[in-house]
């Protein structure tokens, strides 16, 4: 595998990113998560929480602790999709730039993986070396997401808050296609990463 080698990993929500993310982690894989580079943005004192604070008001902070209730703000950003954009003005400039900057460090010479839910929407793929999207069946996704307790309601809006993932399969550079648990997710990554010189096995 070539020194410096990035990789994007994306897919559709409840595909199973973060598993595949986790997968890759423990094979020695440096990986950036997106998702918690924003939450992390966002707790008192972080780069984005007086911003959002500002955009949303102070209904969207925990009474005990001052953190956003990320629940709550999600509820109103799916459900609204100039909030939503408003929102993502915010938050996506910092993010990027924090990725953009473990990409670009001029030391660096192993391959990092970011994931990243919105990296096609938000124009982003051609940062990256190769873009890898997690799929599964339309109903596979559908019960996965019924299984976090959303409502029927908020799972169509989160799943039209992004591409069909029709398309980001098509955009992709490797399909990771998470239909059948763990182990045949993890045989693909192995695969995957064989073909780019990257033998490293999992850690134990």
């Amino acid at each position: 595998m070539p020194d410096r080698l990035s990789i994007g990993l994306t897919g559709g929500i409840a595909c199973g990113k973060s598993a595949a993310a986790a997968l890759l982690a423990e094979r020695g894989l440096r990986v950036l998560d997106a998702d918690e580079i924003a939450r992390r943005m966002m707790e008192p004192g972080g780069e984005t929480h007086a911003a959002v604070v500002a955009l949303f008001g102070e209904d969207m902070l925990d009474a005990a602790t001052g953190r956003i209730d990320r629940g709550r703000l999600g509820r109103v950003v799916f459900a609204e999709r100039e909030r939503r954009q408003q929102l993502e003005r915010v938050v996506h400039p910092p993010v990027y730039r924090e990725i953009e900057a473990a990409l670009s460090a001029p030391d660096r010479d192993d391959t990092i993986v970011a994931e990243i839910p919105l990296l096609f929407e938000t124009g982003a793929a051609h940062r990256f070396d190769q873009v890898w999207t997690v799929a599964c069946s339309p109903a596979t996704q559908w019960q996965r997401m019924r299984q976090r307790q959303w409502s029927e309601q908020e799972c169509r809006a989160r799943l039209n808050a992004q591409w069909p993932l029709e398309r980001k399969m098509e955009e992709a550079d490797l399909v990771l296609w998470n239909e059948f648990g763990r182990e045949w997710l993890a045989a693909q990554i192995d695969l995957a990463l064989s073909s780019l010189g990257r033998t490293r096995p999992a850690a134990m």
